[in-house]
C-alpha cells in the first residue's frame, strides 16, 4: 500500500515527531511504500529530497493561503499516487480548503494528537481563571475572552470561523484516530460520529536496558517538555525549591519562551548548580539522559491528550510522578507504575517525589511495571497493526 504521511513535526523535535517517524519506519518494515510531506512554516516548496521519501510544502491556515498552493499539491499527489493519506499535522497547519480538496480526491485518515481543535487557545483552560474548561468550543469562548492571541478582536473572530470550518472537515474524515479515550470523549462532545473514531494509543520503541537500575540507585529527577506557561516546568522548579534539603540533581530538557524566566528563578533560589537546563536534545541524547534518572516528573498543567513522554520513560524502566489529569490517567496507575497526585497540588507533588527519593526499591519496581505496560499495551508492533487495520477499512471506501 502506498501511504503518504503529512506532518508539521520533525523527528528531532521529539514527541509527536518521533512517533510519526516510528510509524513510518514500522509501516515500511511491513512492506508498505511510505513517503512523507513535511509542512513547513514558510513558503518553501520542494520536490527533491533524499531517496524521494520526504517532500516539503508550506503550511496553510485559511483559504487565502491554500488557494495558490492547490496546483502544487495536485502535481505532487499525481506523481505520488497514494492509496492512503495519513494526516498528523497540527490543526493550524493545513487549511480547511486544502483538506477538503484532499478528502474529495483521496482516501484520507488522520491522527489527532492534541486538544487544539477544541480550544482557540489550545489549552482547554479558561484564560482568566486557568480552570479546566469542559464546554463545547463556540460562542462561549468569546464570552470568556478565550480568543486566539494576536490580530485584534476581528482577527480572532475570523480565526474562530476558520477553525469552525476546519472542525467540520475533521468531523467528516473517513477515519479519525485518537491516542486516548479522553480525546474520544472530547470528539463526541463536539458532535463527531463515533463510527468514524478509532482509539489507537501512542506507542514507543523498547530500548535494551544494559544495567540494573536497582544496583545504580540514581538520584536524578528529569522534566521533559516545552518551556511554555501550561506545560509544568514552573511547578517542577517550585517543587525542587521545597526539596532543597534532599540529595538530588535535576535536569530540564526542552526549550521555549519561558527559558530565561525559569533560569532566573533557579538562580535566585540558589539552585543553579543542581538544576541543569539542556535545551532541546536529539532523541538519542535525551534517552541516554533519561535512562540515568530516578524518575520523570510530569507536572503538566494541561489536560493532555495522552502524554507520550510518560510511556517513553516507562520504556526505559523509569517511574513517573505526574498530576492526575485527562489522557495521563490512561497509562499512569498510582502505586503501580508511578505516583499520581491531585491536579496542581505542588505539596502533594513534593510528597510523591520525596517518597521515591527515599525508596529506591519502590522506584525500581514501579519503573519495571511501567516497562511491562509498554511491552503489553503501548508497543510499536501493536500500534502499527491497529493503524494498518484502519488503512484496510478505509481502502475499501470508494473515492
Amino acid at each position: 500500500m502506498r501511504v503518504l504521511q503529512l506532518t508539521d513535526k520533525t523527528a528531532s523535535s521529539g514527541g509527536i515527531g518521533t512517533y510519526v517517524e516510528m510509524v513510518s519506519s514500522g509501516l515500511r518494515q511491513r512492506g508498505h511504500d511510505v513517503q512523507c510531506i513535511r509542512l513547513l512554516a514558510n513558503n518553501f516548496i520542494s520536490t527533491t529530497t533524499d531517496q524521494n521519501i520526504e517532500w516539503r510544502m508550506p503550511q496553510s491556515y485559511h483559504a487565502l493561503t491554500a488557494l495558490p498552493q492547490i496546483h502544487h499539491w495536485r502535481k505532487l499527489l499525481f506523481r505520488l499516487r497514494p492509496d492512503i493519506i495519513h494526516i498528523h499535522a497540527g490543526f493550524t497547519s493545513l487549511s480547511p480548503l486544502l483538506l477538503s480538496y484532499l478528502k474529495k480526491n483521496y482516501r484520507v485518515v488522520a491522527t489527532l494528537h492534541d486538544v487544539r481543535p477544541f480550544c482557540p487557545r489550545g489549552s482547554r483552560r479558561f484564560k482568566n481563571t486557568e480552570d479546566i474548561c469542559e464546554r463545547v468550543v463556540g460562542t462561549d469562548c468569546i464570552a470568556s475572552d478565550c480568543l486566539p492571541e494576536g490580530g485584534g478582536r476581528i482577527g480572532s473572530l475570523f480565526r474562530l470561523l476558520n477553525e469552525r470550518w476546519m472542525r467540520r472537515e475533521w468531523r467528516t474524515m473517513a477515519r479519525l484516530m485518537l491516542p486516548s479515550q479522553y480525546l474520544r470523549q472530547l470528539c463526541l462532545l463536539h458532535g463527531f460520529d463515533d463510527a468514524h473514531l478509532s482509539v489507537v494509543s501512542h506507542a514507543t520503541k523498547l530500548p535494551e536496558i544494559e544495567k540494573s537500575r536497582k544496583e545504580e540507585e540514581p538520584t536524578g529527577l528529569i522534566y521533559i517538555g516545552s518551556l511554555l506557561p501550561n506545560k509544568g516546568a514552573s511547578h517542577f522548579i517550585a517543587m525542587l525549591e521545597k526539596l532543597k534539603h534532599r540529595d538530588w540533581e535535576a535536569h530540564i530538557v526542552g526549550d521555549g519562551p519561558l527559558r530565561n524566566a525559569l533560569q532566573t528563578i533557579v538562580d535566585s533560589s540558589g539552585l543553579t548548580s543542581r538544576i541543569h537546563f539542556h535545551g532541546r536534545l536529539a532523541t538519542s541524547e535525551r534517552d541516554a539522559l533519561l535512562a540515568r534518572m530516578r524518575m520523570l516528573v510530569f507536572p503538566t498543567l494541561l489536560p493532555e491528550s495522552f502524554g507520550l513522554v510518560g510511556i517513553e520513560a516507562f520504556a526505559q524502566g523509569i517511574p513517573v510522578v505526574s498530576y492526575e489529569i485527562a489522557g495521563v490517567t490512561e497509562w499512569l496507575r498510582d502505586g503501580v507504575n508511578g505516583l499520581a497526585v491531585p491536579f496542581g497540588d505542588i505539596e502533594k507533588l513534593v510528597i510523591a517525589v520525596e517518597r521515591l527519593l527515599d525508596d529506591s526499591d519502590l522506584a525500581h519496581i514501579l519503573g519495571q511495571r511501567g516497562r511491562k505496560m509498554v511491552e503489553t499495551s503501548f508497543n510499536e508492533e501493536l500500534c502499527i497493526a491497529r493503524i494498518e487495520a484502519v488503512y484496510q477499512e478505509v481502502s475499501e471506501i470508494a473515492v
